[in-house]
């Protein structure tokens, strides 16, 4: 009998999204190191660029709101890049028509729910065998 290993940091999933009779199917292929290092750092930018907005809606600088809403745009689908990869992100900007807020709002509930659970299962799964090579 041989030894078997399972990979444990590397998760795979799909999602289907529907818009009137409409459907885009994304693949989820991740790999726990390749989303710990960006994920916070584009939550980050997010909640910056969302900052941003809020105060630029508030002036009358139409520059200032505009730059405020491409900043928004551009964190939005850095997140969305590190999770379902450049391809399957400009698939899904195009089914949302570049209403990048839509997108987030949507999808939110399966990144929180959903792929960072098995990111953190993964972690942890990963710093038990660690811990245990050390013994």
């Amino acid at each position: 009998m041989s030894y078997k290993i399972t990979r444990s940091n590397h998760i795979l999933d799909s999602i289907t999204v529907e818009d009137n009779g409409q459907e885009l199917t994304i693949s989820v292929d991740l790999v726990v190191d390749d989303i710990l290092a960006g994920y916070n750092k584009a939550l980050r930018a997010i909640q910056e660029a969302q900052e941003q907005a809020e105060g630029a809606k508030g002036g009358e600088d139409p520059d200032a709101i505009e730059h405020a809403n491409e900043a928004l745009g551009k964190a939005v689908v850095a997140l969305f890049g590190l999770i379902f990869g450049e391809e399957q992100t400009e698939r899904i900007v195009d089914f949302y028509t570049g209403r990048y807020l839509e997108m987030l709002g949507d999808f939110i509930p399966y990144i929180t729910q959903e792929i960072m659970p098995k990111v953190q299962q993964a972690k942890d799964t990963l710093a038990k065998r660690y811990t245990a090579w050390k013994k």
